[in-house]
């Protein structure tokens, strides 16, 4: 274990269940995808191509070394792949949600949390110009009596 408590454990995912299927059955299932026409869309070949060398040393790897205690370890590149890499696919949940809990949605008041709120708290100027309104809350407060600009309706 690390001084700090921690230790970096590369993930194999060449010894996972999925990864063995994939390698196993992913040329049977190209061939038969075209054999019934026109084959798999190009975007899913790549992924399941990229999947097979995520994480994979052999593949490509960065090396990186500690500048205070001078250690160093090898980092497999990843494949950042949408469909297949279960590995790829948590870390992207996981930047989207921080994005979302850090950045967007502090600025964004919607109609529950609008009707949460107790009179006159809830009134657009104590909510600030820098927190964005949706056009249901701007409903919302237009019934209550509170001066709000509304957007007109979209052309159908």
């Amino acid at each position: 274990m690390g001084a700090h408590g921690w230790e970096y454990r590369r993930r194999r995912p060449e010894g996972t269940v999925l990864y063995a299927a994939v390698r196993d059955n992913l040329a049977t299932l190209l061939a038969e995808a075209s054999e019934l026409g026109r084959g798999l869309p190009q975007y899913v070949e790549r992924d399941f191509a990229r999947y097979l060398e995520c994480g994979v040393l052999a593949h490509g790897f960065a090396r990186v070394r500690c500048e205070s205690c001078k250690d160093e370890l090898l980092v497999a590149f990843s494949c950042k792949g949408r469909g297949v890499c279960p590995s790829c696919n948590a870390k992207r949940a996981h930047v989207t949600a921080a994005h979302l809990v850090e950045r967007v949605l502090p600025h964004v008041i919607n109609t529950r949390e609008l009707a949460a709120m107790r009179w006159p708290w809830a009134s657009v100027g104590f909510l600030g110009p820098h927190v964005r309104i949706d056009d249901e809350a701007k409903r919302l407060l237009f019934l209550l009596g509170e001066p709000v600009q509304l957007a007109p309706p979209a052309p159908q």
